[in-house]
Parts: C-alpha cells; sequence; structure tokens
C-alpha cells in the first residue's frame, strides 16, 4: 500500500539517506532471525500520527483502519503536538525521538522527519 504522502522503497545500501516520500528497508542479522527495519519520512503534508498508521499499515500490507486504534498505545494528539511543523520546525532538537510498540511492531519517531519501524524480536522472559 503506497500514496503519495508516503511511500517505501528497498535498498540494499542503508547508508545513502532516504529522500522525501520515500523509505527504506534493511534487514540485519541478529543470532535468532533478522531483524527488518524500515524508514519512513514524514512531511508537513498529514500528521504524525497519520503517518506513523500508513507506516505502519504499509509494512503490514493492511488498510490504515484495520489497525488497532494508535491511542491504545500512545495519545495521538501529544505525538502530533510534539513532532508539529517537523521536519521544518526548528525549535525542536532535531536528536528528540519517541519510541513505543505498536501492533507488534517498534515505532520511532524522530524531529529529523523519520519513522522508523523495525521487528521487536522475540519476547525475552
Amino acid at each position: 500500500m503506497t500514496d503519495d504522502r508516503l511511500s517505501r522503497s528497498e535498498t540494499s545500501d542503508s547508508t545513502a539517506p532516504p529522500t522525501s516520500s520515500t523509505a527504506s528497508t534493511r534487514s540485519t542479522a541478529s543470532s535468532s532471525e533478522p531483524a527488518t527495519i524500515q524508514t519512513f519520512i514524514y512531511t508537513t503534508d498529514e500528521s504524525v500520527s497519520e503517518a506513523v498508521l500508513d507506516a505502519v499499515a504499509s509494512i503490514t500490507d493492511s488498510d490504515p483502519i484495520e489497525l488497532d486504534p494508535l491511542y491504545y498505545t500512545i495519545d495521538p494528539d501529544a505525538l502530533d503536538t510534539l513532532f508539529e511543523s517537523r521536519p521544518y520546525n526548528t525549535e525542536l532538537p532535531r536528536d528528540v525521538q519517541v519510541t513505543f510498540s505498536y501492533v507488534g511492531l517498534q515505532v520511532t519517531v524522530t524531529a529529523a522527519g523519520q519513522i522508523i519501524v523495525e521487528d521487536e524480536g522475540p519476547d525475552v522472559d
């Protein structure tokens, strides 16, 4: 699922930064299973919470409306307020980020305009 605001592309070179409205995918090997990490760039065309839903829906190959409500995990209004006008808000330090678990994925939103989504991996008790 792709749209004009947020899209995903697979790359083998994860050192090249993704451009606006694109995402990169890479797998990193670990001792058990490889983790999949995808980075999406969000723009001011939509709220950050909508961009998170679009990114997760893209990865899970589902419709955003089919996902659990984001507010079960994090306050979407607070997320939108924190990253309001990003990546163009110069008042917010670029190293600010919020990480949370959502539908079995770890989601990190950065003030630099990225949404990084990765597998949470196996649970360790």
